[in-house]
């Protein structure tokens, strides 16, 4: 389908299953590690039978020591654990670029709308669903926060955890080793092969590659 195998969430199953492995970590142990309910979570979500939403992506991620801006989307971001989730200022980050665009609510979920017809997607959030989302009161998958930026063309990464540019080029964060930058220099940031992350002992995350296929 026209579009959609450039969707950056898609590859979010396989990476989380290549990083665990590298680690040497079992599902139970990246679920109890991630305060998930059962590895069956963690396997569901592997396997891509389970929606991804933001908040359990980014405590797998930092379970695992990587960014959640790579797990979910394959770009650079923070490896290191906040006090709070970043996933939880999602709804006023994206209340605050829709309406410096002059866009209504119902307005931005029609144009999600029509961005997910015609790549032959599942319908985009409903104009309820997004103003649920800038309240607070719905947790969005890294599906639907794609969507919602690149409708609004915004970066994933800063919309779903506020890392990085605001604004996102194709290929920028991409096909290039994966950064933390809370390394301050510690990390080494070999060149490695492609969807292989490679644990750097010395600075205890991971500095693997961003590669989108």
């Amino acid at each position: 389908v026209r579009g959609r195998k450039n969707l950056l969430h898609l590859d979010f199953s396989g990476r989380l299953r290549s990083v665990r492995k590298v680690g040497g970590q079992t599902l139970a142990e990246i679920a109890s590690q991630a305060g998930l309910a059962g590895n069956s979570v963690v396997l569901y979500l592997e396997s891509g039978k389970r929606a991804a939403r933001l908040n359990t992506v980014e405590k797998l991620a930092y379970a695992l020591g990587v960014a959640p801006a790579y797990l979910a989307y394959g770009l650079d971001g923070h490896c290191s654990s906040p006090a709070a989730l970043q996933a939880a200022g999602v709804g006023a980050r994206l209340q605050q670029a829709r309406l410096e665009r002059g866009l209504s609510v119902l307005a931005l979920a029609k144009r999600a709308s029509a961005y997910s017809e015609a790549r032959g997607m599942k319908p985009g959030p409903t104009h309820t669903a997004v103003a649920n989302i800038e309240r607070g009161g719905t947790m969005p998958t890294i599906a639907t926060v794609e969507t919602l930026a690149n409708v609004l063309g915004l970066s994933p990464a800063w919309l779903a955890y506020g890392t990085g540019p605001q604004t996102f080029h194709r290929g920028a964060g991409l096909l290039r080793p994966l950064r933390c930058s809370d390394c301050r220099g510690l990390c080494k940031h070999r060149p490695v092969r492609p969807a292989r992350p490679q644990l750097d002992d010395s600075a205890g995350c991971w500095t693997g590659t961003g590669i989108v296929q």
